[in-house]
């Protein structure tokens, strides 16, 4: 057991260190700068997507309070009324206009596949036109994915026969972890420009959705606790949006060096 440990604390050690050399703090801050301008035609496309594709003209408002939860938590929750607001309106711009957004949010994604890039240390990058497949699907093909997988569960447990189910319990609360795990390890696995175990993929998918729920726990208590409130008033909101985006990257940042790692040591920690 003391091996075990001492290999593991190496480990993590290794990680962080070549966390601190990719500049992972620094990227996370360019990130968060990029996700501002980005969130709101990345949520007009999923929309957008949702209703072309999926033949949905009006998201269920269950399953958009999930995916805002992912996006903004509820102690910041002030900002999800803008977002849907501005999204809105951002559907019915020109389709020049529409265009450019469009550009925006493939901007963040260029950013986030250099990225990954870097902590594989990739070589080779894809051509252009694969980078394009790759961020389209993952704007237009991955909303609706992702709503028709909460639809269906929804709909299952909206039952009145599973509902009395003791079961049905745990599974609410476990389903919007394996949703969230089920798109880092997407990220992971799709996003890098070599090849991802997809085992390795899963297990830092599993990890950083796990490390994100108690990061919006802590961030919770640190929004109703601390002096932020206090200080800035009715514009909280926005420096605690700033402060929850930052923290996001640097956790899913966290997990690509991880999951880099596994992939240089053939899975072993």
């Amino acid at each position: 057991m003391k091996g075990v440990g001492a290999r593991l604390v190496i480990s993590i050690m290794r990680c962080y260190k070549q966390f601190k050399d990719d500049r992972c703090q620094v990227v996370a801050g360019a990130l968060t700068l990029q996700t501002l301008f980005a969130i709101v035609p990345a949520i007009t496309i999923g929309y957008l997507s949702l209703a072309t594709f999926g033949g949905l003209g009006q998201v269920d408002a269950s399953i958009e309070t999930f995916l805002f939860s992912y996006i903004v938590p509820e102690s910041v929750g002030s900002i999800r009324a803008y977002l849907k607001q501005f999204s809105t309106q951002a559907q019915s711009l020109s389709i020049p206009s529409a265009i450019l957004l469009a550009v925006t949010a493939l901007l963040m994604l260029n950013t986030v596949e250099r990225t990954l890039n870097d902590i594989w240390q990739v070589k080779s990058p894809r051509s252009g036109f694969s980078r394009l497949l790759i961020y389209l699907g993952l704007l237009i093909l991955g909303p609706v994915l992702l709503f028709s997988g909460l639809s269906v569960s929804i709909y299952v447990l909206s039952m009145p026969y599973l509902k009395t189910l003791v079961l049905s319990q745990p599974f609410l609360f476990l389903f919007p972890l394996l949703t969230s795990s089920a798109m880092y390890t997407l990220l992971y696995f799709l996003v890098p420009s070599a090849r991802v175990p997809l085992i390795h993929a899963m297990l830092g998918g599993v990890g950083v959705a796990l490390i994100f729920e108690l990061a919006r726990f802590g961030f919770g208590l640190l929004m109703q606790y601390s002096s932020i409130t206090l200080v800035y008033g009715a514009f909280a909101a926005l420096p605690g949006l700033l402060l929850w985006l930052y923290m996001a990257w640097l956790i899913i940042l966290a997990g690509a060096e991880v999951v880099a790692y596994l992939g240089a040591r053939g899975g072993k920690m």
